[in-house]
């Protein structure tokens, strides 16, 4: 049983790919880094992954291990940025693609077409677009949560008898759980294509 919220979960994936992604770039193995923080492959695995939370003088020590901010670490804001991520909740990866489109030779390609900084002045403008992205959080909460029965069905097929009323059962609450994982996609696709529509033709 997890203790977590989804939001936490959300937090918890987030700085566990942000770890990953660090460590990678530092070029060390989990056995590495669990080394110098006096704790186990298997615990960094889980921060990794998302599916386990650390201690503040952990973070501490991980922030000089990766020589970077706490804040980095954990909100993937520097202190140079914070300002931007208290009132955007933009992180640092996020401010540098704005920054790299916004400045590429690219961007003034044809006069009458908007560059890359207006477009997503456009989309940050519009109240459709956060409509969808709520939208696309519910259809995400959805989508794990089928994924996950899907996992503990497909378990629960490989240990029933083969020709068994149990395993044709299974069989069918799988059949109906990708159907409606289908049906999920479909849905979210077609409000996206909606969306879609509507800024090219300047709704």
């Amino acid at each position: 049983m997890s203790y977590y919220s989804d939001s936490q979960k959300d937090s918890l994936r987030a700085v566990g790919n942000r770890i990953r992604e660090l460590r990678e770039a530092k070029g060390v193995t989990q056995d590495d880094m669990a080394s110098f923080l006096g704790t186990t492959r298997t615990t960094v695995a889980k921060w990794e992954n998302g599916a386990q939370n650390f201690k503040s003088e952990t973070i501490d020590r991980m922030a000089r291990y990766f020589d970077c901010s706490i804040d980095f670490l954990l909100r993937g804001s520097s202190a140079e940025t914070y300002d931007i991520y208290r009132m955007t909740g933009l992180v640092d990866a996020a401010i540098e693609k704005m920054n790299k489109y916004n400045n590429s030779p690219e961007a003034d390609f044809a006069d009458g077409e908007l560059v890359y900084i207006d477009l997503i002045n456009e989309l940050l403008s519009d109240d459709g677009y956060y409509a969808l992205l709520w939208q696309f959080l519910d259809f995400r909460k959805e989508w794990r949560s089928i994924q996950a029965e899907l996992k503990e069905q497909e378990k629960a097929a490989k240990a029933a008898e083969p020709r068994s009323a149990e395993r044709r059962k299974v069989n069918e609450s799988i059949r109906d759980l990708n159907e409606c994982a289908e049906f999920l996609r479909w849905k979210y696709t077609h409000r996206l294509d909606a969306y879609t529509k509507g800024l090219l033709e300047g709704e």
